[in-house]
């Protein structure tokens, strides 16, 4: 072997090893990530609390409306620092929060009690409760009652509206009466209390239930009649149960309101009309006439020959009473329609 040749080639491989090393040794560090700390008034999204509840939702089923649901909703803590409960606010009055612990250590719980009064209520129910926290990322919480209150004496519709019914024609509606209580339910209708609107009861074969039918005269005259049926039973729940009932006659063309109704007061005020097709689909609105040379009247063309009416700058004194918005149109039998001023004093 070449002694020479050999050694050259060590001190080359020394060379050449050497170098690596140098460069190794004079390569940068990798960099180094850098966390921003939260911003003045935030809360560090690692050392948060987390509000949390497994059952947001209580179904209560179905519940006599005689009855008060109680239901409490556990409410946990699955962050990292102290849960601040800062209020529980319920969507109406008929339910109540009440909060066993406002401050919720993590991995701690609290509970939230809610109670529903159903009574006097029926059909379904949602009712919600809102829980406001310190939760940055979850500042609302949403908790819902939900179920059907039975009564055990049910009325259907509670309330009967006829927003438009043509002038010259009868309206029948029913008002349907079930009985859940024990024995055989009777019903009779004491008053309807208006000449024109009529009241019969009829049973419904195999049920424990009556049909009350009401029938309106064919000369209700145009404009709002309303009232109420007034029917007994002969339950211990519900022995007198009040239907009220309103019906909007309208003519040619219908017009609402045709009083105006308002407060002696030294103020200007304003009320709207709202004018559209009756029998009649398609007329116009020639003029109004106020009774004030104060007061203006706008009219607004809306779709499908209906129109607002906008009357300003009214002052609501006693001379203004009895007096009327005079609407001029182009329907044959209603060109002139009033709408009278009444004006009452305050007590």
């Amino acid at each position: 072997m070449d002694l020479r040749r050999t050694t050259l080639c060590l001190a080359g491989a020394l060379m050449a090893g050497g170098t690596g090393a140098q460069q190794a040794e004079q390569a940068p560090p990798a960099p180094t990530q850098v966390v921003a700390p939260p911003a003045p008034g935030e809360t560090d999204p690692n050392l948060a609390p987390v509000i949390a509840c497994d059952e947001p939702i209580f179904q209560f089923g179905d519940v006599e409306n005689s009855e008060t649901v109680e239901h409490d909703f556990v409410i946990r803590n699955d962050g990292k620092t102290t849960l601040e409960i800062i209020k529980a606010k319920p969507g109406c009055g008929c339910t109540v929060a009440n909060i066993s612990n406002k401050l919720i250590e993590p991995g701690g719980t609290s509970a939230i009690k809610a109670k529903l009064n159903l009574k006097g209520r029926d059909g379904i129910h949602n009712k919600s409760i809102t829980v406001e926290s310190n939760d940055p990322k979850r500042k609302t919480l949403t908790l819902t009652m939900r179920g059907t209150a039975i009564a055990l004496v049910s009325v259907s519709p509670r309330t009967i509206m006829v927003p438009r019914l043509i002038a010259g024609i009868a309206a029948t509606n029913r008002v349907r009466i079930v009985s859940r209580e024990e024995g055989v339910l009777a019903v009779g209708v004491t008053t309807t209390g208006n000449p024109k609107v009529n009241g019969a009861v009829e049973q419904l074969e195999g049920t424990n239930a009556f049909e009350v039918v009401l029938t309106t005269s064919d000369d209700l005259p145009q404009g709002t009649t309303f009232g109420r049926v007034t029917i007994n039973t002969n339950t211990k729940s519900r022995p007198v149960i009040n239907v009220p009932f309103r019906y909007n006659v309208v003519g040619e063309i219908s017009v609402y309101p045709l009083e105006l109704s308002m407060v002696t007061q030294n103020q200007a005020i304003t009320r709207t009309l709202t004018v559209g097709p009756g029998t009649v689909t398609e007329f116009a609105i020639e003029e109004v006439i106020v009774p004030d040379d104060k007061m203006k009247a706008t009219v607004q063309e809306l779709q499908n020959s209906r129109y607002r009416i906008v009357v300003s700058n009214i002052i609501p004194r006693m001379e203004l009473n009895g007096k009327s918005v005079k609407i001029i149109t182009t329907a044959k039998n209603m060109e002139e329609v009033d709408v009278s001023f009444k004006v009452i004093t305050r007590n």
